[in-house]
């Protein structure tokens, strides 16, 4: 097969990973009053419990593989840090980002590193548990 370098198209591809996520995290809450903000710190530990994938490997122009899926690591380490609020010690709504610091995918020629933003909207664990 030949490939015409003049070429160009746009490649689109779609890939679903799965973890289970375990997150340890420290709450610094400011103020006393009813609606109190706070900021967040931590790590967590992810574990890829299944993959969905559009495409298997990347290649180049010339062949040369740069993403093969089964040398994608199980398992990942984050740190996450965040912002939101707590409202009456029972309801919270918060902001979030999570930057792995191990390579997913490490090839020769490429390495994976995960981003993940996110936002909250929760009841405290004291709420749930709470006898009516």
């Amino acid at each position: 097969t030949t490939i015409n370098p003049s070429v160009t198209s746009d490649i689109s591809n779609k890939n679903k990973f799965h973890y289970l996520d375990l997150q340890v995290l420290a709450n610094y809450y400011i103020g006393k009053k009813a609606v109190k903000p706070f900021i967040n710190a931590g790590v967590a530990v992810n574990y890829l419990l299944s993959k969905n994938l559009g495409s298997a490997e990347w290649f180049d122009i010339k062949g040369n593989q740069y993403y093969d899926y089964n040398s994608y690591k199980k398992m990942a380490l984050s740190l996450i840090g965040g912002v939101g609020i707590l409202v009456n010690g029972k309801f919270y709504l918060g902001m979030s980002t999570a930057y792995d610091i191990t390579k997913s995918v490490a090839t020769s020629k490429l390495a994976v590193k995960n981003h993940l933003y996110s936002i909250q909207l929760g009841v405290t664990l004291q709420q749930l548990f709470k006898k009516y």
